[in-house]
Protein backbone atom coordinates (compact mmCIF):
# COMPACT_ATOMS: atom_id res chain seq x y z
CA UNK A 1 0.00 0.00 0.00
CA UNK A 2 2.70 2.56 -0.07
CA UNK A 3 2.47 3.46 3.85
CA UNK A 4 -1.08 4.32 3.00
CA UNK A 5 -2.43 0.75 5.28
CA UNK A 6 -2.70 1.28 9.22
CA UNK A 7 -1.72 -0.92 11.57
CA UNK A 8 -3.10 -0.63 14.91
CA UNK A 9 -2.17 -3.02 17.94
CA UNK A 10 -4.37 -3.36 21.27
CA UNK A 11 -3.76 -5.76 23.83
CA UNK A 12 -4.00 -6.41 27.61
CA UNK A 13 -0.26 -7.01 28.00
CA UNK A 14 2.57 -4.54 26.66
CA UNK A 15 4.48 -7.18 25.27
CA UNK A 16 2.02 -9.00 23.36
CA UNK A 17 1.22 -5.35 21.84
CA UNK A 18 4.12 -4.77 20.78
CA UNK A 19 4.45 -8.04 18.79
CA UNK A 20 1.59 -7.33 17.43
CA UNK A 21 2.20 -3.43 15.75
CA UNK A 22 5.58 -4.52 14.66
CA UNK A 23 7.97 -1.32 14.06
CA UNK A 24 5.02 0.11 12.33
CA UNK A 25 1.99 0.03 14.17
CA UNK A 26 0.14 2.21 17.07
CA UNK A 27 0.49 0.08 20.02
CA UNK A 28 -2.28 0.23 22.81
CA UNK A 29 -2.16 -1.89 26.07
CA UNK A 30 -3.63 -1.46 29.27
CA UNK A 31 -1.00 -0.50 32.06
CA UNK A 32 -0.34 -3.57 34.39
CA UNK A 33 -0.65 -0.66 37.59
CA UNK A 34 -2.91 1.60 36.48
CA UNK A 35 -5.08 -0.30 34.11
CA UNK A 36 -5.41 2.90 32.19
CA UNK A 37 -4.42 2.90 28.26
CA UNK A 38 -0.64 3.04 28.07
CA UNK A 39 1.52 3.03 25.29
CA UNK A 40 5.74 3.59 24.70
CA UNK A 41 7.53 6.70 23.53
CA UNK A 42 8.94 4.27 20.28
CA UNK A 43 5.41 4.09 19.01
CA UNK A 44 4.56 8.37 19.65
CA UNK A 45 4.97 10.45 21.65
CA UNK A 46 1.55 10.68 23.46
CA UNK A 47 -1.77 7.99 22.81
CA UNK A 48 -3.81 8.29 19.99
CA UNK A 49 -6.87 10.31 20.56
CA UNK A 50 -9.24 7.34 20.66
CA UNK A 51 -6.97 5.72 23.72
CA UNK A 52 -6.50 8.99 25.28
CA UNK A 53 -10.87 9.76 24.99
CA UNK A 54 -11.23 6.54 26.22
CA UNK A 55 -8.73 7.64 29.75
CA UNK A 56 -10.12 10.79 30.54
CA UNK A 57 -14.00 9.19 29.66
CA UNK A 58 -13.35 6.71 32.70
CA UNK A 59 -14.88 4.03 30.85
CA UNK A 60 -12.09 1.27 32.31
CA UNK A 61 -12.67 2.60 35.84
CA UNK A 62 -16.41 2.30 35.20
CA UNK A 63 -15.48 -1.96 34.31
CA UNK A 64 -13.65 -1.90 37.75
CA UNK A 65 -16.70 -0.77 39.85
CA UNK A 66 -17.81 -4.02 38.14
CA UNK A 67 -18.68 -7.18 40.31
CA UNK A 68 -17.54 -10.16 38.36
CA UNK A 69 -19.73 -12.96 39.03
CA UNK A 70 -21.29 -15.89 36.58
CA UNK A 71 -22.93 -14.53 33.68
CA UNK A 72 -25.10 -17.86 33.30
CA UNK A 73 -27.16 -19.36 35.54
CA UNK A 74 -25.47 -22.54 37.23
CA UNK A 75 -26.47 -25.20 35.00
CA UNK A 76 -24.27 -23.69 32.03
CA UNK A 77 -20.79 -24.34 34.44
CA UNK A 78 -19.52 -27.23 34.50
CA UNK A 79 -17.04 -27.22 36.77
CA UNK A 80 -16.28 -25.81 40.20
CA UNK A 81 -15.03 -22.13 41.00
CA UNK A 82 -11.33 -21.19 41.75
CA UNK A 83 -12.09 -19.20 44.79
CA UNK A 84 -15.22 -21.10 46.04
CA UNK A 85 -13.88 -24.85 45.07
CA UNK A 86 -17.02 -26.37 46.74
CA UNK A 87 -19.42 -23.98 44.33
CA UNK A 88 -19.68 -23.45 40.55
CA UNK A 89 -20.87 -20.03 41.95
CA UNK A 90 -18.04 -16.75 42.66
CA UNK A 91 -17.96 -13.35 43.00
CA UNK A 92 -14.83 -10.71 42.81
CA UNK A 93 -16.02 -7.11 43.86
CA UNK A 94 -13.39 -5.26 41.95
CA UNK A 95 -14.93 -2.05 43.89
CA UNK A 96 -13.79 -3.19 46.73
CA UNK A 97 -10.27 -3.00 46.23
CA UNK A 98 -8.20 -0.04 44.84
CA UNK A 99 -4.82 0.67 43.24
CA UNK A 100 -2.55 -1.94 42.05
CA UNK A 101 -4.84 -4.97 43.33
CA UNK A 102 -7.58 -3.69 41.84
CA UNK A 103 -5.85 -3.08 38.21
CA UNK A 104 -4.50 -6.66 38.56
CA UNK A 105 -7.66 -7.96 39.44
CA UNK A 106 -9.56 -6.33 36.51
CA UNK A 107 -6.67 -7.30 34.32
CA UNK A 108 -7.73 -11.21 34.99
CA UNK A 109 -11.14 -10.77 34.72
CA UNK A 110 -13.36 -10.37 31.37
CA UNK A 111 -13.23 -6.68 31.75
CA UNK A 112 -9.95 -6.58 30.52
CA UNK A 113 -11.10 -7.88 26.91
CA UNK A 114 -14.33 -6.18 27.16
CA UNK A 115 -12.12 -3.34 27.15
CA UNK A 116 -10.21 -3.98 24.58
CA UNK A 117 -12.93 -4.73 22.38
CA UNK A 118 -14.58 -0.98 23.01
CA UNK A 119 -11.48 0.93 22.38
CA UNK A 120 -10.54 -1.23 19.04
CA UNK A 121 -14.55 -0.44 17.96
CA UNK A 122 -12.92 3.45 19.11
CA UNK A 123 -9.89 2.51 16.47
CA UNK A 124 -12.12 1.22 13.62
CA UNK A 125 -14.12 4.53 13.84
CA UNK A 126 -11.80 7.04 14.41
CA UNK A 127 -8.70 5.64 12.18
CA UNK A 128 -11.63 4.75 9.23
CA UNK A 129 -10.31 1.47 9.47
CA UNK A 130 -11.23 -0.39 6.26
CA UNK A 131 -13.14 1.79 4.40
CA UNK A 132 -10.77 2.31 1.34
CA UNK A 133 -9.08 0.41 -0.92
CA UNK A 134 -5.75 0.11 1.14
CA UNK A 135 -5.49 -3.12 3.51
CA UNK A 136 -5.46 -2.32 7.24
CA UNK A 137 -4.30 -4.18 10.06
CA UNK A 138 -6.50 -4.44 13.49
CA UNK A 139 -4.36 -7.12 16.22
CA UNK A 140 -5.78 -7.79 18.97
CA UNK A 141 -5.03 -10.08 22.06
CA UNK A 142 -7.82 -11.43 24.35
CA UNK A 143 -7.53 -14.14 26.78
CA UNK A 144 -9.45 -16.94 28.55
CA UNK A 145 -7.05 -17.12 30.84
CA UNK A 146 -6.89 -15.71 34.46
CA UNK A 147 -3.87 -15.86 36.30
CA UNK A 148 -3.86 -17.50 39.53
CA UNK A 149 -7.67 -18.85 38.64
CA UNK A 150 -6.64 -22.55 36.87
CA UNK A 151 -7.44 -26.01 38.89
CA UNK A 152 -6.04 -29.11 38.79
CA UNK A 153 -8.32 -29.97 36.38
CA UNK A 154 -7.28 -26.81 33.59
CA UNK A 155 -10.80 -25.46 33.56
CA UNK A 156 -12.71 -23.34 36.35
CA UNK A 157 -15.98 -21.70 36.10
CA UNK A 158 -13.92 -18.38 36.06
CA UNK A 159 -12.67 -19.42 32.95
CA UNK A 160 -16.01 -21.00 31.71
CA UNK A 161 -17.39 -17.46 32.53
CA UNK A 162 -14.62 -15.69 30.17
CA UNK A 163 -15.29 -17.83 27.68
CA UNK A 164 -18.84 -17.00 27.90
CA UNK A 165 -18.21 -13.06 27.97
CA UNK A 166 -15.71 -13.19 25.41
CA UNK A 167 -18.17 -14.71 22.79
CA UNK A 168 -20.44 -12.19 23.24
CA UNK A 169 -17.64 -9.46 23.03
CA UNK A 170 -16.65 -11.08 19.60
CA UNK A 171 -19.97 -10.82 18.30
CA UNK A 172 -20.07 -7.42 19.64
CA UNK A 173 -17.36 -6.29 17.78
CA UNK A 174 -18.19 -8.60 14.38
CA UNK A 175 -21.92 -6.95 14.42
CA UNK A 176 -19.98 -3.56 14.00
CA UNK A 177 -17.17 -4.35 11.71
CA UNK A 178 -20.13 -5.55 9.59
CA UNK A 179 -21.59 -2.06 9.77
CA UNK A 180 -18.48 -0.26 8.80
CA UNK A 181 -16.91 -2.52 6.19
CA UNK A 182 -18.47 -4.74 3.36
CA UNK A 183 -17.97 -8.29 4.52
CA UNK A 184 -15.91 -9.41 1.58
CA UNK A 185 -13.85 -6.69 2.47
CA UNK A 186 -12.87 -8.56 5.88
CA UNK A 187 -11.19 -11.31 6.76
CA UNK A 188 -10.67 -12.74 10.25
CA UNK A 189 -7.97 -14.69 11.95
CA UNK A 190 -7.93 -16.66 14.88
CA UNK A 191 -4.51 -17.96 16.97
CA UNK A 192 -3.55 -18.85 20.00
CA UNK A 193 -0.63 -18.94 21.85
CA UNK A 194 -1.05 -21.19 24.82
CA UNK A 195 -2.08 -24.64 25.75
CA UNK A 196 -4.29 -24.88 29.20
CA UNK A 197 -2.08 -26.58 31.49
CA UNK A 198 -4.04 -29.47 32.68
CA UNK A 199 -2.37 -31.55 36.04
CA UNK A 200 -1.10 -35.00 35.84
CA UNK A 201 -3.33 -36.31 38.41
CA UNK A 202 -6.11 -35.49 36.04
CA UNK A 203 -4.55 -37.06 33.03
CA UNK A 204 -3.59 -40.00 35.10
CA UNK A 205 -7.79 -40.40 35.98
CA UNK A 206 -8.04 -41.43 31.99
CA UNK A 207 -5.02 -43.64 31.57
CA UNK A 208 -3.01 -40.99 29.75
CA UNK A 209 0.98 -41.59 30.34
CA UNK A 210 1.95 -38.64 32.38
CA UNK A 211 4.51 -37.53 34.95
CA UNK A 212 6.50 -34.52 36.77
CA UNK A 213 10.12 -33.45 35.79
CA UNK A 214 12.14 -32.22 37.92
CA UNK A 215 14.89 -30.63 36.39
CA UNK A 216 17.73 -30.29 39.44
CA UNK A 217 17.24 -33.75 40.27
CA UNK A 218 17.58 -35.24 36.87
CA UNK A 219 20.25 -33.26 36.35
CA UNK A 220 22.17 -34.44 39.80
CA UNK A 221 20.91 -38.41 38.99
CA UNK A 222 22.48 -37.61 35.38
CA UNK A 223 25.64 -36.36 36.35
CA UNK A 224 26.21 -39.34 38.85
CA UNK A 225 25.00 -41.91 36.03
CA UNK A 226 28.05 -40.12 33.68
CA UNK A 227 30.72 -40.11 36.22
CA UNK A 228 29.96 -43.78 36.62
CA UNK A 229 30.72 -44.08 33.16
CA UNK A 230 33.19 -41.62 32.10
CA UNK A 231 34.96 -40.60 34.99
CA UNK A 232 34.59 -37.13 36.71
CA UNK A 233 34.00 -34.58 34.44
CA UNK A 234 32.14 -31.14 34.83
CA UNK A 235 29.90 -31.88 32.01
CA UNK A 236 27.24 -29.40 32.09
CA UNK A 237 26.87 -26.19 31.39
CA UNK A 238 23.01 -25.19 32.54
CA UNK A 239 19.69 -26.23 32.63
CA UNK A 240 16.30 -24.07 31.12
CA UNK A 241 13.12 -24.78 30.07
CA UNK A 242 13.56 -28.37 28.68
CA UNK A 243 16.99 -27.56 27.00
CA UNK A 244 20.34 -29.60 28.89
CA UNK A 245 23.50 -27.57 27.72
CA UNK A 246 26.42 -30.14 27.84
CA UNK A 247 30.22 -28.28 28.44
CA UNK A 248 31.64 -28.80 24.93
CA UNK A 249 35.07 -27.66 25.92
CA UNK A 250 35.37 -30.04 29.31
CA UNK A 251 34.18 -33.19 27.64
CA UNK A 252 36.83 -32.69 24.65
CA UNK A 253 39.68 -31.99 26.92
CA UNK A 254 38.67 -35.18 28.89
CA UNK A 255 39.60 -37.12 25.71
CA UNK A 256 35.73 -37.88 25.72
CA UNK A 257 33.66 -37.88 22.34
CA UNK A 258 31.00 -35.59 22.45
CA UNK A 259 28.53 -37.22 20.29
CA UNK A 260 28.54 -40.25 21.73
CA UNK A 261 28.24 -38.69 25.69
CA UNK A 262 25.20 -36.86 24.07
CA UNK A 263 23.75 -40.21 22.70
CA UNK A 264 24.06 -41.65 26.57
CA UNK A 265 22.70 -38.52 28.00
CA UNK A 266 19.62 -38.80 25.81
CA UNK A 267 19.19 -42.37 26.53
CA UNK A 268 19.31 -42.02 30.13
CA UNK A 269 16.79 -38.56 29.94
CA UNK A 270 14.04 -41.05 28.18
CA UNK A 271 13.82 -43.38 31.47
CA UNK A 272 12.48 -40.43 33.83
CA UNK A 273 8.99 -39.92 34.67
CA UNK A 274 7.35 -37.00 32.63
CA UNK A 275 10.27 -37.20 30.15
CA UNK A 276 7.92 -38.15 26.36
CA UNK A 277 11.61 -38.07 24.39
CA UNK A 278 14.97 -36.55 24.43
CA UNK A 279 17.09 -35.83 21.22
CA UNK A 280 20.63 -34.64 21.11
CA UNK A 281 21.22 -31.48 19.32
Amino acid sequence: SGGKGKTCALAINPESTILLAGHGGEAVWLDPFSAQWATSSYFGTILPSWAMNSNLEGQIKEYMQDDWVNLLPQVFYKTQSYKNPSSTFFVYKLGKLSGYEQAKLFLQSPFANSAVIDLSLRALNDEYLGVDDDTDLLNLQLTVRGEGMVSAAGLTAEMQDMYYRLDKDLKRFMDEVDELCSLGDVLYVVTASQEEYVSPEYLKQYGIPTGYFVGDRSMSLLGTYLMAIYGQVDFFVGYSNGQLYLNREEIRLAGLDFDDVAQKVAEFMRRFEGVQTAFTA
